[in-house]
């Protein structure tokens, strides 16, 4: 970076966004302005000058961004870090909630991308980059509403780098996987509340029909009838002394069958 830039950097308190402004800070030579909903009792990060900033507010984006402005006078780099995770299954997951994951993650980000860039526009070029993740490419399990908050993400960003590149402003996406931060740790999980009314629970039955085509049933008479009925075509264990029906005979031959009453070979 050339002397002289300025870098503002959303959710610097903790994670990525601290260990970005401390890095810049230290290796120079650029001014980092760091932003957390608490900064006024944050320990502020060696050479970063914190400000408070809720993404989720319009009024606090611009208070945040004439601060810079005032102090700086320019604004190089937009990092936009701040957000957090919310788990939960889609199923038990309020729409609410849903909607808080996107006002931060997704519409947090819009509101700061669309209050500096007249600002680079004006002075004539800089930088955006978006802090996505690995769920912002693959659907996670148990985070669908982050995931989806991340494609949004995605989407903006790549369609905001065509518009804005004839102005010499680049767009940058940064996709990590899961790392042990204090982001990972302080990840909401959804309330699971079922609606009023629950779900109807679906009965089960315990008595089964009988098969439409039930196992052939044997004889153990001699005549081949069970019951009052021949069992004509179905296999017998025994119709008579000498030739059990459901038996081969010679080699070649076919088996026996009941029919009305009494054994015969199978017709093919």
């Amino acid at each position: 970076m050339r002397e002289g830039t300025v870098v503002l950097i959303t959710g610097a308190s903790s994670g990525f966004g601290e260990a970005a402004a401390r890095l810049l800070a230290a290796r120079g030579p650029c001014r980092v302005f760091g932003t957390s909903r608490r900064a006024a009792g944050h320990d502020t990060p060696g050479g970063v000058e914190m400000l408070p900033l809720d993404v989720r507010s319009d009024a606090s984006v611009a208070a945040c961004v004439d601060a810079v402005m005032q102090r700086a006078g320019r604004i190089d780099v937009l990092v936009n870090n701040a957000g957090y995770t919310l788990a939960g299954a889609v199923e038990e997951t309020a729409i609410d909630e849903a909607k808080a994951q996107f006002d931060t993650n997704f519409f947090g980000m819009a509101r700061m991308v669309r209050a500096v860039l007249p600002v680079m526009r004006a002075q004539g070029g800089g930088r955006i980059v978006n802090v996505s993740s690995l769920a912002g490419l693959v659907g996670v399990p148990f985070h669908a509403h982050y995931s989806a908050s991340k494609f949004a993400v995605e989407g903006l960003s790549e369609g905001l780098r065509q518009e804005v590149r004839r102005f010499g402003i680049h767009v940058s996406l940064i996709e990590p996987g899961d790392f042990k931060t204090a982001g990972t740790a302080a990840r909401e999980r959804a309330a699971g509340v079922w609606p009023r009314t629950p779900p109807p629970v679906i009965a089960r039955s315990t008595s089964w029909p009988a098969p439409s085509n039930p196992a052939p049933t044997r004889c153990a008479s001699p005549s081949c009838s069970c019951g009052s009925s021949p069992l004509a075509g179905r296999a017998c264990a025994t119709a008579s002394a000498t030739t059990p029906c459901g038996s081969r005979g010679p080699v070649g031959s076919s088996p026996n069958r009941c029919s009305n009453g009494s054994c015969a070979p199978i017709t093919r």
